[in-house]
């Protein structure tokens, strides 16, 4: 190609780019580059050829077009206020850290009737100076990066004084497989988390929300706190297996809880790869984007199907295209997805996910009505 970027690119490098989280620098439009000098935003626009999942968008793109130092990381924050909260909570091997911080934070705010628990996937440790989930989609003022979509900010965490925000972080980097064997042992944590915020406020209600990895993450946690203290999952993009979900559904907590499992067609190619990297638990098994059928409790939402689609405009739900063919983000950067999340985490909608749970039923997405990815992963199954 043309310009200096490498004419050929190695199939490890395709996967290496593919599960890299780009550093570029990006706002709205997914093809053009913000990068923060001085205190301003200066745009420019990449080729079209070099779309989000490429391996451009690592470390070719960023040093070809941008040619730009990455800035140093601010130190994390615990962001609190009249009507906001969020708090910055991390699992390692050793246990958990931030958990003073929330302690606090649910003695003084006596108004909180809701815990939502963030949790991220793949390539992301807390107080790394480059991947660190606080200062990406974990934060109120996240990094310039067109993945990093503030995720307390899209669910109106400063707008309300009866929601806490945990920001829960853990270490994600590194090999896939060593890293999903790790999120097992996270979850624990997680589920550790959920038990002392049931501890410390019996009256507040636990929902959490994970993409990737943390769908891993998110499952363990759920099979292993007791019944009835988590009330609602947003699984995005889910790097499970059917059979792990499936167990965890069927635990005393899971049997009450409702989970919503967002998948999209764009998502087959990590899908694919994830099979191929993480044995699954049973022979032939499938990842969290085929579904689980007749599970009480368990929606599962195909972003890409215009059957769902329309199901979604009908609720007032109104979304528009994704940020391409090809994304293991779209489930949360599409535009309009979390009007949905706020309401199916909100308790004061507690009949919209049966009902949209009811209507998608049947409306079930065929392969005639999804999107198709492009033709070198067409032998991909989600």
């Amino acid at each position: 190609m043309a310009g200096g970027v490498p004419k050929r690119v190695t199939i490890l490098d395709l996967f290496s780019g593919i599960f890299n989280v780009a550093r570029n620098p990006v706002h709205k439009s997914p093809l053009s580059v913000g990068v923060r000098r001085a205190g301003r935003i200066v745009k420019a626009q990449l080729p079209r050829t070099w779309m989000h999942c490429a391996p451009g968008v690592t470390e070719v793109l960023r040093n070809h077009y941008l040619n730009v130092a990455e800035s140093p990381q601010k130190a994390p924050k615990l962001w609190w206020g009249n009507a906001m909260g969020l708090i910055e909570v991390n699992a390692s091997v050793t246990g958990l850290s931030g958990m003073d911080a929330l302690y606090a934070a649910l003695e003084a705010q006596t108004t909180i009737r809701r815990v939502t628990v963030l949790t991220h996937g793949l390539r992301f440790a807390p107080g790394d100076p480059v991947h660190c989930p606080h200062s990406h989609i974990l934060s109120f003022q996240p990094r310039a990066c067109w993945k990093a979509l503030s995720w307390p900010t899209h669910l109106h965490l400063d707008r309300r004084d009866d929601v806490l925000g945990v920001a829960f972080g853990w270490p994600a980097r590194g090999p896939l497989p060593q890293v999903a064997d790790r999120a097992f042992e996270i979850g624990q944590h997680m589920s550790h988390l959920i038990r002392a915020i049931s501890v410390k406020r019996p009256d507040v209600r636990v929902n959490v929300m994970a993409h990737s990895l943390g769908a891993r993450v998110a499952l363990a946690a759920l099979s292993d706190v007791p019944a009835g203290l988590v009330d609602t999952m947003i699984l995005l993009s889910g790097a499970e297996y059917r059979a792990t979900a499936l167990a965890a559904m069927t635990s005393p907590a899971g049997r009450h809880a409702r989970v919503l499992n967002v998948a999209s067609r764009e998502n087959a190619v990590f899908d694919g790869l994830f099979r191929l990297c993480v044995p699954a638990p049973t022979f032939g098994d499938r990842a969290l984007s085929a579904g689980l059928r007749d599970v009480p409790g368990w929606v599962d939402l195909r972003i890409d199907c215009p059957r769902h689609h329309a199901e979604l405009s009908r609720l007032g739900v109104r979304t528009t295209r994704g940020p391409g063919r090809v994304c293991h983000w779209s489930t949360y950067l599409k535009p309009g997805m979390f009007k949905l999340y706020r309401r199916i985490l909100d308790p004061e909608d507690p009949a919209l996910l049966p009902f949209l749970a009811r209507r998608l039923a049947t409306t079930s997405p065929s392969a005639r009505t999804t999107a198709r990815p492009p033709a070198l992963w067409s032998g991909v199954r989600s």
